[in-house]
C-alpha cells in the first residue's frame, strides 16, 4: 500500500506551469539558478 502512495505522490510532482517573465525577472532567476547549480556540486 505505501509503495502505491509514494508513486502517486511522485506523479503529482510532475505538474509544470508556464510562467511569463519580464527580461529583468528572467535574468535574476538565471543568476540564482547558476549560483545554486554551482553550490550543489
Amino acid at each position: 500500500m505505501r509503495m502505491m502512495a509514494a508513486s502517486t505522490e511522485g506523479a503529482v510532482m510532475q505538474k509544470k506551469y508556464i510562467v511569463r517573465l519580464s527580461d529583468a525577472e528572467r535574468a535574476t532567476l538565471t543568476e540564482v539558478v547558476k549560483k545554486l547549480n554551482g553550490s550543489s556540486q
